[in-house]
Order: structure tokens, then C-alpha cells, then sequence
């Protein structure tokens, strides 16, 4: 979702006044069983050309013709896709899918770019935030201040402060608190009965940051695999290792030489760790530096036996890890998909991060019992 997010704002920043006769479409509301969730988006651009998607390929081309009027009467549209009945199949979209999808539809204005732009700078400095979008005032859809967007960051300040127009905001900013606690998009509703205004409050959060340690062939694909899906990455190696231009597309290359890591400052609770330096010395004193970090994953490639006999080398040297610490500890590390290449191994690599990092096993969608995706 956040590759997408700062594929559209990267676009905005290039087209400059063309942004009048753009529009940008986003899913606010779902339910039933929807291809995207809240907070996916489609920039309609100049020509038409669309950069991100809000569904399967099912809804684009009618979003694309609806925009039209949205540009030209300079006014938000929410449009809702039925899928539940089953004469839709014949007369409607013709998915089938079971669910309902709301698409908020807004021309692109200076201040929703402003809003967006703010957002893609506080994502890239590491910093999570709620973006707030009205959707409906006074118990109409109607009002002026339909589509009015804002954010909210971790210290409960909104921007901007106009978004205080719509009465007290503390109910808001405490909501906006638990988004960013559980990583989920909420839609508020709030008011008398008469007079009620519902937001949709989304966390945005920055792209996972992978910190890799080794420069064997084996890094290229699992650094590629994570960078195809927008993420963060920083290659840890020996400066002594050639060719360490090969990961010329990580975010950073740090050097390690003789027995001092660099400082790595930069791991937080949000970081993910693999170790894949394929020597066992190497991967202890690592070991040593990532167990009391705060980092949320540590992937360790090799047997388990391998990874027991460096924690007791460990504990023996007089260094002692809560349980919380080593439940962090994945080895061997990656989905248990088979995997034999190192093309293979990377796609199970990331798929474990992915996984653990929205709560689930890695298991088969065929064998889950409920929805796939969280419609909270």
C-alpha cells in the first residue's frame, strides 16, 4: 500500500498546475469479500493515465469515466460497488466477488496535495501518521467540507489546524491514537444524531526497513524481492567482500571491517533483521549486537541446531536474552515453501516478514476460516 502511496505523490510532485485536471480515487469503506482495502488509491492524471490501483482491474475503468465529473464540477463523488447480489454477475460489474467497495472520488486540489505531500515526507523521515478524511457532516455527504483530508501525527497534532472546524477534536486525536496502535483503518462516527460526522482514519506507516548482514549471491534476491514491494533496505557486509557495487539499489551499504559492526543506530521496533553472512563467527557476534536491540524480526539462515549451538556459545560467554527476545529469533529463517534457489529462499524469506508482520501464519488462504482481509 505505501509503495503505491508514494508512487501517487511522486507523481503529484511532477505535474505541477496540471494537477487541475486530476483526480484521485480512494477506497474508504468495505465490506463483504473486496479484491483492495481502505486506503487504497488511483491517481487519475493527466490523459487519464492512472498510476496505483483500487481493485482487481474490475473498477478502474468506471472510476476513470466517473471522474470526469468530478474534475469538471469541481466536487467530491463517493460511489459504492455491489457485488452482494447475485444479478450482478449479469447487470452490474459482473465480479462476483460477495462484497462492497465505497470509492471516495475528489478533483486534486492544492490542499489535498499538500495533505498527501506532507504525509510521503513524515513516511520518509520514519515517522507514522493518521490521514483523516471527511466523509459525511451534519448527516449529508453534501457539505461543504466533504473530503476535507488532514493528518495526525504520533503527538496528537492535526494538520492542518482548519481541520478544528469541525468541532472538538480530542475524540478524534485519541482515535487517531489506536490507529496508529493497531495499524488499522477505523471510521469514526461522532455527534449528536442530528448532526453527525463520520471520518475515515488511516494509519500510514513508513515502509518496512530490512536490515540484511552478508554479501554472498545469495543477498541480490531477497534485497530485490523486499525492494519490489516498496520496502526499506540497508546491506550490511565486510568491506573486504567484492563487488559490493551489486547493491547499488539499497537504500544504504554500511561496511564492516575487522570486528567492528558499524554503530547501527538507525534499528528501532519497526525494523527487520536476516543474517546471511554464511560464517558462523560473523553471525555470532551479530547475534550478539541484534538479541537486546529493539528490533521487532531476526531471521538467521541456517539448521536449527546451527542457531542453538551460537545461542549457548552466547549464554556460556555470560550473555542472557528474556524469552520476549528470543521469540524475535526465526531459524531457519523463511516460509516453509520448499524453496532450493535463492530466488526461491528470498520469496520465503519476505513472505515470513510479510506474514508475521500483519499477524499471520504463512498458511493456505484455502484453509482460513474468515475474511482475508481485515475490514475494520
Amino acid at each position: 500500500m505505501i509503495k503505491d502511496f508514494f508512487e501517487i505523490t511522486d507523481h503529484i510532485a511532477r505535474l505541477g498546475e496540471q494537477i487541475r485536471g486530476c483526480a484521485l480515487a480512494t477506497v474508504v469503506e468495505v465490506s463483504g469479500s473486496t479484491y483492495r482495502t481502505i486506503g487504497a488509491r488511483m491517481l487519475i492524471g493527466p490523459g487519464e493515465k492512472v498510476t496505483g490501483s483500487i481493485s482487481g482491474g474490475c473498477l478502474e475503468g468506471d472510476v476513470v469515466l466517473r471522474s470526469r465529473a468530478v474534475v469538471a464540477g469541481g466536487k467530491a463523488a463517493l460511489v459504492t460497488y455491489d457485488t452482494t447480489s447475485p444479478e450482478d454477475i449479469f447487470w452490474g460489474t459482473g465480479m462476483g466477488c460477495g462484497g462492497k467497495t465505497t470509492v471516495l472520488i475528489q478533483p486534486l486540489t492544492q490542499h489535498l496535495c499538500q495533505v498527501l505531500t506532507r504525509a510521503a515526507e513524515s513516511l520518509r523521515r520514519d515517522h507514522p501518521v493518521v490521514l483523516l478524511t471527511l466523509l459525511e457532516r451534519d448527516g449529508s455527504s453534501a457539505h461543504a467540507h466533504f473530503g476535507l483530508s488532514a493528518l495526525c501525527g504520533e503527538d496528537g497534532e492535526m494538520v492542518p489546524a482548519g481541520f478544528t472546524e469541525l468541532g472538538d477534536t480530542r475524540e478524534l486525536a485519541s482515535a487517531c491514537s489506536q490507529v496508529l496502535a493497531d495499524k488499522k483503518p477505523q471510521i469514526l462516527t461522532f455527534g449528536e444524531e442530528s448532526a453527525q460526522t463520520r471520518v475515515v482514519l488511516e494509519a500510514l506507516v513508513p515502509p518496512q526497513h530490512l536490515v540484511i548482514f552478508g554479501g554472498g549471491h545469495d543477498v541480490l534476491p531477497v534485497l530485490n524481492t523486499a525492494k519490489s514491494n516498496g520496502w526499506r533496505v540497508s546491506i550490511v557486509l565486510r568491506r573486504k567482500e567484492p563487488d559490493a557495487g551489486k547493491f547499488s539499489s539499497a537504500d544504504s551499504v554500511l561496511g564492516w571491517q575487522d570486528d567492528e559492526l558499524p554503530a547501527l543506530d538507525f534499528l528501532n521496533d519497526r525494523t527487520a533483521c536476516v543474517v546471511m553472512t554464511h560464517q558462523y563467527l560473523e553471525d555470532r557476534d551479530i547475534l550478539l549486537r541484534l538479541m537486546p536491540s529493539p528490533v521487532w524480526y531476526i531471521g538467521l539462515l541456517g539448521p536449527q541446531k546451527r542457531a542453538r549451538q551460537l545461542l549457548d556459545e552466547l549464554e556460556q560467554g555470560g550473555h542472557s536474552f528474556s524469552r520476549q527476545q528470543y521469540e524475535r529469533l526465526y531459524s531457519p529463517v523463511g516460509l516453509d515453501l520448499g524453496a532450493e534457489t535463492a530466488e526461491e529462499i528470498a520469496l520465503s524469506i519476505i513472505g515470513e516478514i510479510l506474514a508475521l508482520s500483519r499477524n499471520r501464519g504463512g498458511g493456505l488462504l484455502r484453509d482460513r476460516r474468515g475474511a482475508i482481509h481485515d475490514k475494520r
